[in-house]
């Protein structure tokens, strides 16, 4: 009975070290992760003091957006994460919180799984090119040999057809990812549905194009900045109101009808993933 007393109060030794090593490691650990809570705490804290203090005593404010003026919000953007010292990555992220409803469509596009942020710089050029008041080219066009009323749009991101038209002309209706576009006006439309290759003849160059149906107004068929980034580099010359690109290495150079300008917040369409 003495025997097993003593192994009782005398664990073996090999034991003991293993026991005493997993505390130690078990205490560097929660000593890490309080360091890596503090840490991550005051970065928070930093990031939200930068937005409240102010560039100049008579305007505490970070400079908001409602979307009109964004060479100016820019010029202010810029200047005020220059005068905090803001990183570009910590901008990326406090950027969103400076955009007021009417604008924030560009940064909900932009935030989504398929088109991330990949630098300040982008996206600042972004904001310009979406929110400045594009310039839209009126072009004849026809489907299946009939004839559509065509506007060329770098403010939309995307390509729409009526669904009346999709309807008249008979084409393919496929389901797509459902997505929320915003218009110039603020208002928002729910895209479900899209006609794929359709082959869309204007003054004798043909594109193959994705339309998403959606009610657009003023128009049958509306090609923004999708179908535009496919064409590398274009040239506009508003002046004689032509574009020009290269197309299986021949130029092409399409002549606009007229402009509406009347029409063009009704084409600054931003579409979101969100």
């Amino acid at each position: 009975m003495a025997k097993e007393t003593h192994n009782a109060h005398n664990p073996n030794p090999m034991l003991l070290e293993n026991v005493l090593s997993s505390l130690q490691c078990l205490t560097l650990e929660l000593l890490k992760n309080r360091q890596q809570h503090v840490a991550l705490s005051q970065r928070v804290n930093q990031l939200h003091s930068i937005l409240g203090k102010p560039l100049v005593n008579s305007d505490p404010k970070a400079p908001m957006f409602n979307g009109s003026n964004p060479s100016g919000w820019v010029r202010k953007v810029q200047s005020y994460f220059y005068h905090f010292e803001t990183s570009e990555e910590d901008r990326i992220w406090l950027v969103g919180l400076l955009f007021e409803r009417s604008a924030s469509s560009v940064w909900d596009s932009y935030q989504n799984p398929y088109n991330m942020l990949s630098s300040w710089s982008e996206f600042l050029e972004a904001v310009e090119r979406r929110f400045n008041p594009p310039r839209i080219f009126k072009v004849a066009g026809t489907v299946l040999g009939v004839g559509v009323e065509t506007l060329i749009s770098g403010g939309s991101t995307h390509n729409f057809i009526h669904p009346y038209v999709a309807e008249r002309l008979g084409l393919q209706v496929a389901p797509t990812h459902p997505f929320r576009v915003y218009v110039g006006n603020g208002a928002s439309l729910n895209c479900f549905h899209k006609c794929e290759k359709t082959k869309l003849l204007i003054q004798g160059h043909e594109a193959v194009v994705d339309l998403y149906v959606l009610h657009i107004h003023g128009s049958d068929v509306v090609l923004g900045v999708q179908w535009l980034e496919s064409l590398g580099e274009v040239t506009e010359n508003y002046a004689d109101l032509t574009m020009k690109f290269m197309h299986n290495d021949k130029p092409v150079t399409l002549r606009a009808d007229g402009q509406n300008g009347e029409q063009v917040s009704c084409y600054a369409m931003e579409a979101s993933f969100a």
